[in-house]
């Protein structure tokens, strides 16, 4: 029998996302301050944010789809209305 390669890929691709999620484990609490560094600069952050802005509808979506809908004070260009579930 011939397996096409798109079956085959999404069976393989279905067993790796199995296999890398259980192992991601949960997110430890975070403790304040935070500092981060990006570009070869230092950022501190004393206490979560308490507002946000998404860039864009995924993001957007994202935010909205963690609970956070309440702390998105703006978005970017978005193609079609937001997905607030």
């Amino acid at each position: 029998m011939k397996t096409s390669f798109a079956a085959s890929f999404t069976v393989a691709l279905a067993v790796a996302i199995s296999v890398i999620i259980p192992s991601t484990g949960l997110a430890d609490e975070t403790h304040y301050p935070v500092t981060t560094k990006n570009c070869g600069r230092e950022l501190t952050f004393h206490k979560a944010p308490s507002r946000a802005f998404a860039g864009g509808q995924n993001s957007a979506e994202v935010f909205y789809l963690l609970g956070l809908g309440d702390k998105v004070v703006g978005t970017g260009s978005c193609g079609q209305a937001i997905s607030r579930r």
